[in-house]
C-alpha cells in the first residue's frame, strides 16, 4: 500500500515554530546580567526560587585563591574549603583575598601587597560585623569560615599585633556557637577546629584554666580535610587534637600540685593521656618517610642535624609534628608529678619517659629543613613544637645519638638559632625565655612570652 504524502503545515505554524526555537537558542547563548537571579514562580509552592550563577569577579577569585593554595601548601589545610564558599558571602569573599595578598606578600615583600591585603582585611571586617548580626545557620557559618580565615591573614601579616589574640577569643566563641547550634558544614568546621590550637590549647594555658573546649563533642570529632591522606596520618591527627583539647586541664592541676595541692586526680587524668599514642601508626609513618642528607650552608646542622625527614606533604607532616610535640608535654606533665613520689619503680617509668621523649625531639628536629621548605604551614606547626623540643634537652645533660653524644649545653644555642631562622629573625628569644616558656607547659608560673605574646596581648586574653 503506498504511503501517502507528508502534510506540510501551514505558513503561519511553521513560522510560529520556527520563532519558537531562534527563542530558545537565544536563551541558551544569553549571559546572566546578575550573580543571583529570581526563577519563575513555582505553580505548587507559589514560591521564589534562587538559583546561584558564578560572575567573572567570583571565578577569578576561585581561580586566584587555588593558585595561591598550591603554591603556599595550604591546600590541605581548612583553607582548602575556601574556593567552594567564594560567592556566598562578601565577609568570606574579602577576608580570602586578604589571605591570599598577604600570603604573596610574606613570600615577595612587596608593600603594595601588603597595602591591598590590609584593605581587603578592614572590609571583610565591616562584612562580619553584619554576618554576625544575623542570627542564623547560614550566616554562623559564614562568619566562622570569614573570621578563621581573618585571623590566619593577621598571623601573616604580624602576630605581635593586639588584635591577634581579639579575634583568637572571638573565634573560639563563634566555634561554640557552631556547636551548640550544630553546623550545616561540619567537615569545614571540624577543620577549622583543628587548625585553631592557639584558642583551644595556647587560650587555656595563659589563663591557667582547661579548655572550654574538653568535653565529649570535640574530643568525639575527627579532624576533617580536603584530599585523602594515610590512616595512620589520620589517626595521629585525630590524638593530637584530643591532647590539644585536654593538656590544659592537666597543665592546672600540675600547677596546684606543684603548690601544695593533692596529686590524685592530676595523676589520674595523666595516666589517661598517656594512653594517647598509637605506637603502630607512628611506625607506619615513620617507615614511610624518606631520611636526607641535610643541605645546608651552616656548619652547625650538618654536627646537630646530619640528616632529616622528608614528608610526603603537608598533612603527613602535621599529624606528626603535632603528635610528637604534645606527646612530649604530656610526658613532661607524668614526669614532674612521678618525680614529687620517690618510688623505685615510679623513677624506671621517669627514665623511659626521658628516653621517649629524646626520641621524640629529636624527631622534631629532623623536621626543621622541610618546615623551612613549605613557609607559613611549617613555622605554624612548629611554633609550639620548638618550645616542646627545648623541655626534654633541659632535662637531660646529653642526648645520644647513635655514636654521637650531643651535649645539652652546646646544643641550646643551636636550637635558639633555629628559632629565629623559623620566624625569619623578627623575633629575638634568649634561653631565660626559653626556659619561661617549657617551665610553664609542665605547670609552672603563668606569664612566659613566647606563650601569651606581647604584654598588649596579654591584657587582651584576660
Amino acid at each position: 500500500m503506498p504511503v501517502p504524502p507528508k502534510r506540510a503545515k501551514p505558513p503561519r505554524l511553521a513560522l510560529k515554530a520556527a520563532r519558537s526555537k531562534l527563542k530558545g537558542a537565544n536563551n541558551a547563548m544569553r549571559e546572566p546580567h546578575e550573580e543571583w537571579e529570581h526563577s519563575r514562580i513555582k505553580p505548587a509552592a507559589r514560591e521564589i526560587a534562587l538559583y546561584y550563577r558564578p560572575s567573572c569577579e567570583t571565578t577569578d577569585l576561585t581561580l586566584e585563591l587555588s593558585h595561591a593554595l598550591d603554591n603556599f601548601h595550604l591546600g590541605q589545610s581548612f583553607l582548602g574549603f575556601v574556593p567552594a564558599q567564594i560567592g556566598r558571602s562578601r565577609a568570606v569573599d574579602n577576608a580570602a583575598q586578604a589571605v591570599v595578598k598577604a600570603q604573596k606578600w610574606a613570600a615577595s615583600g612587596d608593600i603594595c601587597l601588603e597595602t591591598t591585603a590590609i584593605r581587603h582585611y578592614n572590609l571583610a571586617i565591616n562584612a562580619l560585623r553584619h554576618e554576625l548580626a544575623r542570627d542564623h545557620g547560614r550566616s554562623m557559618d559564614d562568619a566562622l569560615l570569614a573570621a578563621a580565615l581573618l585571623y590566619c591573614c593577621e598571623t601573616t601579616l604580624d602576630p605581635t599585633i593586639a588584635t591577634t589574640s581579639a579575634h583568637n577569643k572571638g573565634l573560639a566563641a563563634i566555634l561554640m556557637m557552631v556547636s551548640a547550634k550544630k553546623s550545616t558544614r561540619d567537615g569545614m568546621s571540624r577543620s577549622i577546629f583543628f587548625y585553631h590550637w592557639k584558642g583551644t590549647f595556647n587560650l587555656p594555658v595563659v589563663l591557667g584554666q582547661a579548655s572550654p573546649f574538653d568535653n565529649y563533642y570535640w574530643a568525639s570529632k575527627q579532624p576533617a580535610m580536603v584530599g585523602m591522606v594515610g590512616e595512620e596520618t589520620d589517626r595521629l591527627r585525630w590524638l593530637a587534637q584530643k591532647l590539644f583539647i585536654r593538656l590544659p586541664r592537666l597543665i592546672a592541676l600540675v600547677r596546684e600540685v606543684r603548690g601544695g595541692a593533692l596529686a590524685e586526680d592530676a595523676l589520674q587524668l595523666a595516666d589517661e593521656l598517656a594512653l594517647c599514642r598509637d605506637d603502630n601508626a607512628e611506625n607506619a609513618l615513620l617507615h614511610g618517610l624518606k631520611v636526607v642528607k641535610t643541605l645546608t650552608h651552616d656548619p652547625q646542622d650538618a654536627q646537630f642535624l646530619p640528616f632529616s625527614y622528608q614528608f610526603k606533604d603537608t598533612s603527613q607532616f602535621e599529624g606528626a609534628l603535632y603528635y610528637w610535640q604534645l606527646r612530649i608535654l604530656a610526658n613532661r606533665l607524668l614526669f614532674t608529678l612521678l618525680e614529687s613520689t620517690l618510688n623505685k619503680d615510679d623513677m624506671c617509668r621517669v627514665q623511659r619517659i626521658k628516653d621517649d621523649n629524646t626520641r621524640m625531639a629529636i624527631s622534631i628536629m629532623m623536621s626543621f629543613r622541610f618546615a623551612l621548605s613549605v613557609g607559613s604551614v611549617g613555622g605554624w606547626a612548629l611554633c609550639l613544637g620548638w618550645t616542646a623540643v627545648w623541655g626534654p634537652v633541659r632535662d637531660v645533660d646529653c642526648i645520644q645519638r647513635g655514636i654521637r653524644t650531643l651535649w645539652s649545653s652546646k646544643l641550646r644555642p643551636w636550637l635558639l638559632d633555629k628559632y629565629e631562622e623559623l620566624h625569619r629573625g623578627h623575633l629575638k628569644v634568649q634561653e631565660s625565655d626559653m626556659d619561661e616558656a617549657a617551665e610553664m607547659l609542665v605547670g609552672g608560673p603563668l606569664g612566659a612570652g613566647l606563650i601569651t605574646g606581647q604584654p598588649e596581648q596579654l591584657a587582651s586574653y584576660r
